[in-house]
């Protein structure tokens, strides 16, 4: 008889529990030509990077989103036997709200977090380590990690029109621009077209609440993640401003690591539970490098579990290796320092990360600059074959 453990894990729940009122009259997915057309198989090593006995022992992960809502990585890692394949088995038990996972990670009440470099900053600067093991999303021109909408007929044209204008944000920056990748890239972008950031103003509004509230005028503009922008896009009425790839200068491997998030566990958990860490970093990079190899399959696959209408653009991007790299975390300490909320040496990157769960580890890929591989690379020569411009705006 196996042997059975359970742990709790969070992921990113803000996604998670918004998109279920995606309903809207646009027509829904369907599940049954979505299996039926796939004809993907799952994603494979070419060497033996994966190799290894299925494990003995089941390990029972438990996740904060609703059983009826599907996301990301685990629907992938679970319909191809990725997590199987590793002993892992993954069971939904409800949404943790977004500002609670801190204090839930705290009190073991949860295990696991997906989340940006910002919550791992201030977790460590509060004293609590958590490290990140792997990273989840990464940036990619045709699937940014958010985009910016006004209304068609919008006065707003240029920069400087959102001075004294109101933006739709996620729960995750409680009304502010200090937190999550919202804050992050909104302040890249102040930045570069120097907007001073507190002539803005950030209004919290659950994002299945922004289109109403831009049509009401409540608020001047919206910040939509994949799912959202792709339904703006299929609805038309909408103009889009910018998006998070347009910012963060001109190099595509700054821009792909800006738009990162990491999965992680405090470092009490990562000390006692070793394997059920590893085992669940190797079948989600399993997992990502599949989705990315079949965007548009995942996110039709993923849609219409959830009864979303059939997507335009699909779901975040993510890495295909998982590999945590400093260049990514530094733009994000980077930015706090730069904001007067980090002074130098508060934190430390080595207390961020680490790669010493993953196997693509033996590749030491920490600098895609000087020394990169296929795996830093091919994103971008997916974007060259198909004609998309990686830099400019």
């Amino acid at each position: 008889m196996e042997k059975n453990k359970t742990y709790l894990i969070s992921g990113l729940v803000i996604v998670i529990i918004l998109a279920g009122t995606i309903g809207w009259s646009l027509g829904k997915s369907d599940l049954n030509k979505v299996q039926e057309k796939s004809g993907a198989v799952p994603a494979q090593s070419k060497d033996d990077l994966f190799a290894g006995e299925k494990p003995e022992e089941i390990i029972t992960l438990k996740i904060p989103i609703p059983p009826t809502f599907h996301s990301g990585q685990e629907v992938i890692a679970e319909k191809y036997g990725f997590l199987e394949e590793e002993g892992i088995r993954l069971e939904r038990v409800g949404a943790i709200p977004w500002a609670d996972q801190l204090v839930a990670l705290k009190t073991g009440k949860i295990d696991f977090v997906s989340a940006h470099p910002d919550f791992f900053i201030n977790a460590n600067k509060g004293g609590m380590k958590i490290k990140g093991v792997m990273t989840a999303s990464f940036g990619h021109p045709v699937y940014p990690h958010h985009d910016i909408y006004v209304l068609e007929n919008s006065s707003i044209k240029e920069p400087k029109d959102l001075i004294g204008k109101k933006v739709a944000t996620s729960p995750s920056q409680v009304g502010s621009w200090d937190l999550g990748c919202g804050g992050f890239y909104w302040t890249a972008y102040f930045k570069e077209y120097n907007i001073p950031r507190d002539q803005v103003i950030p209004v919290n509004v659950p994002e299945p609440q922004h289109e109403q509230a831009l049509k009401q005028g409540l608020v001047d503009a919206i910040t939509a993640g994949p799912t959202y922008s792709a339904v703006y896009q299929k609805k038309g009425g909408f103009r889009k401003l910018w998006s998070s790839w347009d910012v963060f200068g001109k190099s595509p491997v700054d821009k792909q690591d800006a738009e990162i998030g990491m999965i992680g566990f405090t470092q009490e958990f990562i000390d006692k539970n070793p394997e059920a860490v590893r085992g669940l970093v190797r079948a989600y990079v399993k997992s990502q490098a599949w989705t990315d190899d079949n965007h548009e399959i995942s996110a039709e696959y993923i849609g219409a579990l959830n009864g979303w209408p059939p997507a335009v653009e699909g779901e975040h991007h993510l890495s295909a290796t998982g590999l945590v790299r400093e260049r990514a975390l530094q733009q994000w300490i980077d930015w706090y320092e730069d904001i007067g909320l980090l002074k130098p040496g508060d934190v430390k990157l080595k207390d961020l990360y680490t790669n010493e769960f993953n196997p693509y580890d033996r590749y030491k890929v920490n600098d895609p600059v000087k020394n990169p591989t296929f795996y830093d690379t091919y994103q971008l020569e997916w974007a060259k074959k198909r004609d998309v411009n990686l830099t400019s705006k």
